[in-house]
């Protein structure tokens, strides 16, 4: 037997030959046919037959050589012509293959329809036309640290709408450019690739982007001359909203004209029971008016009956409180350890130390400490830790005592006449109780100095304290010391009292005893309680103290007579008794706050922080034995329902889909889970449904604050692009945990009903018809009742209480009584929404202001009524968004349209501006413009989508 490579070497050029063909083949045909499986049938049919007939002329030419002496045949000498006819067969062959078992149509239109394939390949060339763009982009502006890529957005060919509407929308506005030969030149191919690159794109980096894509010069112009020849055309065909003054002025008055409303509702659902049984002919005429309309289309006070998309879920559920009771329970040790392990998690929150007058620890250090800088500063009461408690008093001469209190008669004396000079040499008056030693000097040495002075101002009085005491102590320093040593409630209440406190005489019986300087300085505490009556009857005896001013020498020598002396003063000026020999100023009034304890650095392991440890550990091991069993139930029933998916045909997903039934069942029971199969629901119906709380639940989070951006189940099964993908969607596996009481579902689809124009005979559709034929019917009564209501109040002048006493909302005995809502404050039409603009640049959207008395919302038609179409104080009727209630209103306090016009046509700069509110406003209309505008193009070719059909 031969070797296979000596065939290879005696027939080297034939398989050469055919080793390359083949190669070009799969290079050149089967690549391009990878790109469009559609023409796949035709050409490989060509190819089937072009063989075919090669095979039969094959062996006709063996026949040949064995008779050579024949002349060629007719067959012979026609060989092309058959290897055609072959081909062409095949192609034919192939084509009618492909039109049995090709891809189903997406839309139906009036020229044809038009198949997903077709719409997938407008959203690939558009894709690829922006990606060249994109790409000239960034080779242009390379190296640029903020390129303008906001430039490149106005040359992108992307919308940013639905692709495969905007597929369609490409191909109908071909079909237009074509019927009036619309092209676009080379010329204007170049200007559109100099804008969007700025004229920045070299020759050799276009080349590098056109070998990357691997695309031809000819190939990039016929992908941009066809986007550019779809945008012209859409230019050219739709129709744009001019900005008129007008428009202005509308948006300006919603934003600016304010108006209350008091609100009157009447529920429809108040009249269903006076709705009588409707008979079979009025449901079937009623159904047959509005079965091929959907619910709300034509505007929320429609009926429709077209059934939207339904699906049928099943899910085994994994309830929290029957995993919690599985668990073991937490011990204190477990407690113990968890606290230790993650104690600064419990570290407590200790505020920074603010100065404590009443704490020792935190006075000021003396005067003598070398650690303090020199210089006034504000101080503690004190100067040293002893003189500072209240408690120990002060030994010191009798001289001290009205030395000592001379200073505070002098602030309180300050319109008195210059005969009381002594009193103003006292400098101590605002630290009585820290410098001691001191103040018994200058008590002594004085009285002499002052007394020979002539009377002087205040201003010279003032001057006279830092000429005596700058050696010892600075009056800034005394003030500020002061200042500290009350609380802040007592020093603003001395403030306030201060001035009372200088008309009161320091002195109130015997004028020749100068001790009563001391009381004058007791009464300066005493002056910061609320009590500042007493000063005003001793404040008209200013004459007493002028005759003491002669003896303060002998007062400084008796101060056994100024201790009486004050006692007989006591009563007029409420001051308690000073003890002899204590230099020390008592505020009983005052008391001081207790010093706060520290906390500790962690809070203590009490036993409510036990319980909170041990709440949050059980929780966590419930949880992740709740993610075990989530994780066993998604691994097995993904095994179960892979049956499913490799059944080949119906009668083998039948019996896939009732064994992946009876296998979950079977699993719930063994596992103590939950198996539960719901009804068809729609998006809507799912999300709503209080029996099957699946509806509301999300995908599984790990941190809780994370569900705002979770899908919820309605979203995970309805959120496809279209029927098909649904379709293919059935029994996927996915999770979800309910947020409201932390159970975990795994779920799966098992049916499917697609979009629909119902029959009558179908379940459940009779039930559907009859609620929407009694809620017609009771919309009719509400409103003749909102009527009667409106000309009632309409026709009396009295306050709407007193003209709806004992009306009834339905007018007949055992409904409720009308109730009354008023705003709490004007309000506009449009208010600025709370959440930030997507783009930074621009202001925040407009949103229709929220009416907290109209329950079931409100919408521009609402609006329109009670700020358009009602006069101020008139009553009227309006519907609420929903036309589950209507009411009576009356708009009360409107704006005075005339001053709202002053104002417009003052900020009309600000107004016409480009990004101001009211353009964002108009531009709105633009978009609704270009949308209608859209849904007539469409209507024009007939288009309907079979995603929706009932095929």
């Amino acid at each position: 037997m031969k070797s296979p490579f000596a065939i290879f070497r005696k027939h080297q050029k034939v398989l050469m030959v055919a080793l390359t063909g083949l190669a070009m083949f799969a290079f050149v045909v089967l690549d391009s046919l990878t790109q469009n499986m559609a023409a796949f049938p035709p050409i490989f049919g060509a190819l089937v037959g072009v063989g075919v007939i090669w095979w039969l002329l094959s062996s006709g030419k063996k026949k040949e050589h064995a008779h050579s002496h024949q002349k060629p045949t007719l067959v012979q000498q026609y060989t092309w012509v058959l290897l055609l006819v072959g081909g062409a067969g095949g192609w034919m062959l192939g084509s009618s293959l492909q039109s049995s078992i090709g891809v189903q149509a997406a839309v139906k239109t009036s020229f044809g329809n038009v198949t997903e394939d077709e719409l997938d390949q407008v959203i690939t060339r558009r894709q690829i036309a922006d990606e060249f763009l994109y790409q000239a982009f960034r080779a242009a502006h390379e190296g640029e640290e903020n390129p303008p890529q906001y430039l490149l957005r106005n040359y992108l060919f992307n919308t940013g709408g639905d692709p495969q509407m905007e597929a369609l929308m490409h191909i109908l506005l071909m079909r237009e450019a074509k019927k009036i030969d619309l092209t676009v030149t080379n010329d204007k191919i170049t200007d559109l690739i100099n804008g969007a690159t700025s004229d920045k794109l070299l020759p050799n980096a276009f080349k590098n982007i056109l070998s990357q894509m691997r695309l031809s010069d000819s190939e990039l112009m016929s992908l941009l001359r066809e986007q550019m020849v779809s945008r012209e055309m859409r230019s050219l065909l739709m129709p744009r909203h001019l900005a008129t003054p007008e428009d202005y002025w509308d948006a300006f008055q919603k934003l600016n004209v304010m108006e209350e409303l008091s609100a009157v509702p009447i529920a429809v659902e108040s009249f269903l029971s006076d709705i009588p049984e409707p008979s079979e002919d009025e449901l079937l005429k009623f159904f047959n008016e509005n079965k091929e309309k959907s619910p709300g289309e034509e505007g929320p006070d429609s009926f429709g009956f077209r059934q939207p998309g339904r699906i049928k879920l099943a899910y085994l559920e994994i309830d929290y409180d029957t995993v919690e009771k599985e668990v073991p329970a937490v011990t204190d040790t477990d407690v113990e350890k968890y606290y230790a392990e993650h104690k600064e998690e419990f570290r407590n929150q200790v505020a920074p130390v603010f100065p404590d007058p009443t704490n020792p620890a935190m006075q000021a250090p003396k005067q003598g400490d070398s650690s303090v800088p020199p210089g006034p500063a504000l101080k503690l009461p004190g100067k040293d830790k002893p003189e500072t408690k209240q408690e120990k008093p002060a030994k010191e001469t009798p001289a001290t005592k009205p030395s000592s209190k001379k200073k505070n008669t002098e602030k309180k004396e300050t319109e008195k006449k210059a005969t009381e000079k002594p009193v103003t040499e006292k400098p101590v008056t605002e630290k009585p109780n820290t410098e001691k030693p001191k103040t018994e000097k200058k008590a002594t040495e004085k009285p002499t100095a002052p007394a020979k002075k002539t009377p002087a101002s205040n201003a010279e009085k003032k001057a006279e304290i830092p000429k005596e005491t700058p050696k010892k102590e600075t009056p800034k320093g005394e003030k500020q010391s002061s200042l500290m040593r009350r609380p802040s409630g007592a020093f603003f209440a001395s403030v306030k009292d201060e001035k009372p406190e200088q008309k009161k005489p320091v002195i109130e019986k015997p004028a020749t005893e100068k001790p009563v300087t001391k009381k004058a300085a007791v009464e300066k505490p005493k002056a910061e309680s609320p009590k500042p009556a007493p000063t005003k009857p001793e404040a008209k005896k200013p004459e007493a103290t002028k005759p003491p001013v002669k003896t303060s020498s002998q007062a400084k020598k008796k101060p056994a007579p100024t201790k009486k002396e004050e006692k007989k003063g006591e009563p007029k000026s409420g001051d308690k008794p000073i003890a002899e020999g204590d230099t020390k100023i008592k505020m009983p009034d005052l008391p001081l706050p207790a010093p706060v304890k520290p906390l500790p650095e962690f809070k203590p392991l009490d036993e409510v922080l036990k319980e909170q440890i041990r709440a949050q550990l059980l929780d966590a091991r419930v949880r992740e034995k709740m993610k075990k069993l989530a994780a066993d139930a998604r691994g097995y029933m993904l095994k179960l329902n892979g049956t499913y998916a490799i059944a080949e045909n119906a009668k083998a997903k039948k019996e896939a889909a009732l064994n992946v039934q009876n296998g979950a069942e079977k699993y719930a029971k063994e596992h103590q889970l939950r198996y539960v199969e719901t009804p068809y629901f729609s998006y809507s119906e799912l999300e709503d449904s209080e029996d099957y709380p699946i509806g509301s639940s999300t995908e599984p989070a790990a941190n809780m604050f994370e569900r705002s951006n979770l899908r919820t189940v309605p979203q995970m099964h309805f959120g496809v692009r279209d029927i098909e993908s649904l379709e293919r969607q059935r029994y996927h596996i996915f999770d979800a945990e309910d947020r409201s009481t932390l159970n975990r579902f795994i779920h799966w689809q098992i049916a499917f009903k697609p979009s629909h124009i119902p029959e009558w005979d179908e379940d459940g559709l009779k039930e559907q018809v009859e609620k929407a034929w009694k809620q017609k019917q009771a919309r009719i009564l509400a409103v003749k009742r909102a009527n009667e209501v409106a000309e009632l109040l309409k026709k009396s002048d009295k306050p709407w209480s007193e003209a709806l006493a004992g009306q009834l909302e339905t007018g007949k005995e055992g409904s409720a009584s009308l109730n009354i809502g008023h705003t709490d404050r004007p309000f506009a039409w449009l208010t600025r929404s709370t959440a930030p603009n997507p783009n930074p640049f621009m202001p925040p959207p407009m949103e229709l202001t929220k009416i907290p008395i109209i329950f079931d919302g409100v919408d521009n038609k609402f609006m329109r009524t009670i700020f358009r179409k009602l006069d101020n104080l008139a009553p009227g009727t309006v519907w609420g968004a929903e036309h589950r209630y209507i009411y009576v209103v009356r708009v009360e306090n409107r704006s005075d349209m005339k001053t709202v016009r002053e104002d417009f046509l003052a900020q009309r700069q600000q107004i016409f501006s480009q990004f101001s509110s009211y353009t964002m406003m108009i531009r709105s209309k633009s978009r609704l413009v270009a949308r209608r505008w859209n849904e007539e193009f469409f209507s024009k070719y007939d288009v309907k989508w079979l995603d929706t059909e009932n095929e």
